[in-house]
């Protein structure tokens, strides 16, 4: 959609200063830099966010792994983080026989993953 939008004001930029552009044919070099420069941003936003899931996803699993050999979770809450280029933060809380991991993408945004001894992972998507 953001693409759409901004492609849309490069054409109307470009029809309303056609005249201008007939002159200098390297006006345009500054918007199509600055949308090329905001697809990376957003492309290494979606690769972090990618390589956070997996990691979560993974810690939840040696959770489970462990709270299965115990007989109960860990007792320890920690707050850790995780992803690539972007890190996010995740916090463990727990119970006697299951736990929560919290994926926090930004103040409303995230995930959360829950399981326990006798429970499968389950995710949850969190928006408000």
């Amino acid at each position: 959609m953001l693409l759409i939008i901004a492609l849309l004001s490069m054409y109307v930029t470009y029809r309303l200063m056609t005249d201008y552009s007939k002159k200098n044919k390297a006006f345009l070099i500054r918007p199509f830099l600055s949308l090329v420069f905001v697809g990376i941003i957003f492309g290494l936003a979606n690769y972090s966010i990618n390589i956070a899931e997996k990691q979560t996803f993974d810690l939840a699993n040696t959770i489970k792994k462990e709270c299965h050999l115990k007989g109960k979770c860990p007792t320890k809450s920690y707050i850790s983080e995780v992803g690539g280029y972007v890190t996010y933060p995740v916090i463990y809380t727990n119970k006697e026989e299951d736990f929560t991991l919290y994926l926090y993408q930004s103040l409303d945004l995230g995930k959360t993953y829950a399981a326990g001894i006798n429970k499968p992972i389950t995710i949850v998507k969190n928006q408000t």
